[in-house]
């Protein structure tokens, strides 16, 4: 897993986590979470944790957390930095 950078707002360190998102008969499904230790602000990806045999397509633990963790990376201007240096 990447490193996380700290919080935009308050500069705090985040930490990492999962919670209960909700559940229905054959699908449950958590949040893979990444929340600031200052103001509690928070990013979350869901995903399907219910067990592949119910063929309910199965987010996979390890790719909801690059997902968050990319997604609390991200700052304004980074796509902008990716592109200046392209020559297409």
């Amino acid at each position: 897993m990447k490193d996380l950078k700290p919080c935009p707002f308050c500069g705090a360190m985040p930490q990492c986590g999962v919670d209960f998102y909700e559940s229905h008969a054959a699908e449950v499904k958590l949040a893979a979470v990444v929340e600031c230790t200052g103001c509690g602000i928070a990013k979350r990806v869901i995903f399907n944790a219910s067990h592949p045999i119910s063929h309910i397509p199965f987010r996979d633990f390890d790719d909801a957390f690059d997902d968050v963790v990319n997604a609390w990376n991200m700052r304004v201007g980074d796509a902008e930095r990716k592109t200046d240096g392209d020559t297409d």
